[in-house]
């Protein structure tokens, strides 16, 4: 199958992107291995539609599942190759189901990583005494 686009990366910008996309009549996939930097906070706050806050991993999975009821499909692995072919499509492979999929658009959605230092319990305290700034 190949997909208008596949969008590398499942957290907030990845699964917003899916929606918009698939709102538009679009064949999506979405490749993610879980984690991420919005998995590290426990409550976004100041949020639109979320005035008690809400959690990375909670986020991420009302973005899923929002994406999901408008036709895109998820695929939890690893992507460890990005080619495009001579046909001009692209050409995506995955780590643990060692998958090829392929796409007419790429999304890179692979947000960033933070260099936690390593400090006893900090991050049972990301996003209750300890922050990262999710902007």
């Amino acid at each position: 199958m190949t997909f208008d686009t596949v969008i590398i990366g499942g957290g907030i910008a990845g699964w917003q992107a899916a929606i918009q996309l698939s709102r538009s009549l679009r064949k999506v996939a979405v490749i993610d291995d879980g984690g991420g930097r919005s998995s590290a906070a426990k409550r976004y706050r100041n949020l639109l539609g979320f005035p008690a806050g809400i959690s990375g991993d909670e986020l991420r999975q009302a973005g899923r599942t929002h994406a999901m009821r408008y036709g895109a499909e998820y695929f939890e692995d690893e992507v460890v190759s990005l080619v495009q072919d001579a046909d001009q499509l692209f050409r995506v492979e995955t780590r643990r189901t060692r998958s090829t999929i392929r796409g007419r658009t790429i999304v890179l959605a692979t947000g960033i990583a933070d260099p936690f230092p390593d400090i006893d319990g900090l991050h049972e305290c990301l996003g209750i005494s300890a922050f990262i700034c999710p902007d």
